[in-house]
Order: structure tokens, then C-alpha cells, then sequence
């Protein structure tokens, strides 16, 4: 053990050296002195300061046990945050983490192929989610606390067992990162108000996501996460959306309902957005709409376009449906971004 822990601490030293520890802006490391932060559980620590407040911040554990208790104390010393990479590749089971843990840092538990359960204690006070925190590991199920602010980059990205994911409505989450939750198997998603920009697939290649919630007073602007989620049928587009990224719904073969609010303020609609979306018929483009790309709905066999529109915005693609907009309910074979889709255009 002790050969273990003498190698931990020169990679750890190092990595320390180049910005390794997840530090607050008042926050600052007082002990990295590691052989010594070293407990009986075969956690390794390093110890900060905070506003006059000694904490402690987990970033190795030497252990074999399998399932994982977060201690809440190092030395009478809160542990208040998981340092990057602490417990990664490791054979684990399980993990139960203390509702005092504000940080889960990135890659904390990334690539722990066993790990199927993570417990958080209630009442918890994480604030954020790391970077690939959880990428690649088996959790099934996952309750993200009211207190989380961000959940970053990949962090469950791969969890193929993944099928729930519990958000309140009372949640303050404000920032999902980019692939966040990309090829997991959750079938139902909700999407809290403070969200405002869902542009980085973050749900990419979700292909059991079904349904797809948004809170009632979201504050969402962009969207363009959800391309290859071949089983989501529907989605309601909140009225703050103002741009529809390029392929938000590529290759969602299932999608057959896309709603628009009324009082829409949709401006754009992006390149290949609802390409190869084979079993939608129909859509209402919102007349708040002034820019759409080429090849939108790119591989459908039929489709009927409906808008309020009295003629083609100037700042839509020539070739959004292949040639120019049709109007008058006139009926026509595409030539080049639909091959062959029979194509109808109604301005209402």
C-alpha cells in the first residue's frame, strides 16, 4: 500500500502543480501534504482554505472496496468536493455521496465500467457536475438535486443503462454542456426553466428518448440537441426559441408532431434540421420565421409545409426544398435536396 500511495503522490504532485485541484475564486490549497492526508479508509485528500474555513477535497482513493461511502469528515475537516479524476478506472459498485459535496470534478468516476447505483444524500448542496464525471460507467438511474447549476461536458455520455433521469421543477440547473447525456438510453427527459441554450447535442444519438418536457417557462433560445433520437415522436417548441440549429433533429426518424406556440418567436431554422425525420407529414412554419437553411426536411417522401407567410422571406435558401418555395397549393418532384420527395407548400 504504501509503494501505491508513493506513486499516487508523485502523479498527483504533478498534476496538482498544473492546476489539478478544483479550486473556488477565494479558495486557496494549504496542505498537500499527501502521505499524511491519508486516512484509514485509504482516501487521500488535500486540504484548503475558504473564507477562514478549512476544507477537504478527495482526490485519490487506494482502496477495494466495491461499494463507496463519501466520508463527510477528514480529520474533523468537511469534504466538500470529488477532485478530477479521483476515482476513475476504478472497480466500484457503487457510490453514496453526502449532501455537504458541492463539486463532483471532472472525470471523477469516468470509465468505472461496474458502477451502477450513485446515491445522493437529500438536502444536498452540489452545485456542479464535472466534465465526463460519469462517462462510460453502467448507473441506471439518476436524481440530479435541486442545487446543481451545471452538469458539464460528457458527463454521462455513454451510460448505456441509463434510462432515468429525475429533474424537479424546482431545479436551478442553468448549464447542460456538451453530449451531456449523448448515447444513454433515457426514454423521458425534462428540461427546467433556466435552461437557455440547448445548441451542443446534448442528447445526440438518445435513441429510446421518447418524450421530451420543457418546463413552462423556459428560457430557452437555441436548440440543436437532438439528432439521431430515433424514437422521439413529438416536440413542442417553447415561444422564446429563436433559432433552430443546423441537424437539431436530424435522423429523428419517429418525430410525426413538431408544435409551435402562437406567439412564436422563431427567427431561424437551420441547415438539414429535419432531414431525414421520415414520418413527418406536416409542419406550421411560425410566421416570426425569416431564415431557413438548406436541405431542412432533406429525405422525406412527402410532406405538407404550412405558413403564414403571403410569399417566400428573402433570407430563406433557394434551396431549403430543393428549388424555389412553392405556393398556390401547387405539387411538384424535387430535383436535388429531397430526391423525389413529393413536396407541398401552402401560404395561408
Amino acid at each position: 500500500m504504501k509503494e501505491k500511495l508513493q506513486s499516487v503522490i508523485y502523479n498527483l504532485i504533478d498534476r496538482i502543480d498544473n492546476g489539478f485541484i478544483t479550486l473556488d475564486d477565494d479558495e486557496s490549497v494549504v496542505d498537500l501534504n499527501l502521505a499524511k492526508n491519508y486516512d484509514k479508509e485509504h482516501f487521500v485528500y488535500v486540504l484548503t482554505r475558504k473564507r477562514n474555513k478549512s476544507n477537504a477535497i478527495i482526490v485519490a482513493y487506494l482502496g477495494d472496496k466495491k461499494d463507496i461511502v463519501i466520508p463527510t469528515h477528514f480529520k474533523d475537516i468537511l469534504v466538500t468536493k470529488i477532485n478530477w479524476w479521483a476515482f476513475s478506472d476504478l472497480d466500484i459498485n457503487s457510490i453514496y455521496i453526502h449532501k455537504e459535496i458541492t463539486e463532483i470534478g471532472e472525470g471523477a468516476f469516468s470509465n468505472c465500467s461496474n458502477l451502477r447505483k450513485v446515491s445522493i444524500e437529500n438536502q444536498s448542496k452540489l452545485k456542479k457536475i464535472g466534465n465526463k464525471s460519469f462517462y462510460n460507467t453502467k448507473i441506471q438511474e439518476l436524481y440530479i438535486p435541486d442545487t446543481v447549476i451545471e452538469i458539464g461536458e460528457r458527463a454521462f455520455q455513454d451510460c448505456k443503462e441509463l434510462q432515468t433521469v429525475t429533474i424537479s421543477k424546482k431545479s436551478n440547473l442553468s448549464r447542460l454542456g456538451r453530449s451531456a447525456f449523448s448515447s444513454t438510453s433515457i426514454e423521458d427527459i425534462y428540461i427546467p426553466k433556466n435552461i437557455d441554450n440547448l445548441s451542443e447535442n446534448q442528447f445526440i444519438g438518445c435513441d429510446k428518448l421518447k418524450n421530451v418536457t420543457f418546463d413552462s417557462n423556459s428560457k430557452l433560445k437555441v436548440i440543436g440537441a437532438f439528432c439521431y433520437c430515433s424514437a422521439l415522436e413529438k416536440i413542442y417548441i417553447p415561444p422564446t426559441v429563436l433559432k433552430i440549429n443546423d441537424g437539431a433533429f436530424e435522423d429523428c426518424h419517429n418525430l410525426k408532431n413538431v408544435y409551435f406556440s402562437v406567439d412564436s418567436n422563431l427567427t431561424t431554422i437551420g441547415t438539414r434540421s429535419f432531414s431525414n425525420c421520415f414520418n413527418l407529414e406536416n409542419i406550421f412554419i411560425p410566421r416570426s420565421v425569416t431564415t431557413v437553411g438548406e436541405m431542412v426536411f432533406d429525405g422525406l417522401k412527402y410532406i405538407q409545409i404550412s405558413s403564414s407567410h403571403e410569399q417566400k422571406p428573402k433570407d430563406w435558401d433557394d434551396d431549403w426544398n430543393t428549388s424555389n418555395v412553392l405556393v398556390d397549393d401547387s405539387v411538384e418532384w424535387s430535383k436535388r435536396s429531397f430526391y423525389k420527395v413529393r413536396l407541398e407548400c401552402i401560404w395561408q
